[in-house]
């Protein structure tokens, strides 16, 4: 019987997992870099009153979470670090998993 390492075998279960791991960390880091100018357009196409209320938290839901942070909040310049601190980060979590769910299904469907 041979032995293999526990070094190896997490190795193995990784690219079980999720692949060649190098591809993984490359759709990761490319669904964070494109996701960034989709939150930037996302938010300034979801700040007018032009489109439905559901159409704008579906688009850019960081906006609603933002928006109640910014009622507990003292002055103007206080209210926009809060909107920018909670809106940003949600936007770019909600766009960069749909991205990386893209990438990868992608993957998935070019392998087989």
């Amino acid at each position: 019987m041979t032995s293999v390492s526990k070094r190896a075998r997490d190795r193995n279960l990784i690219r079980l997992l999720c692949g060649n791991p190098n591809s993984y960390v490359w759709r990761a880091v490319g669904s964070f870099l494109l996701a960034l100018p989709i939150v930037y357009i996302t938010m300034a196409v979801s700040d007018g009153d032009h489109l439905p209320k559901a159409l704008i938290y579906a688009v850019s839901p960081g906006i609603a979470i933002g928006l109640r942070a910014m009622m507990q909040s003292d002055g103007f310049l206080d209210a926009l670090g809060k909107f920018g601190m909670v809106a940003i980060p949600i936007n770019v979590i909600y766009w960069s998993s749909i991205l990386f769910g893209i990438f990868s299904l992608r993957a998935l469907l070019r392998e087989s």
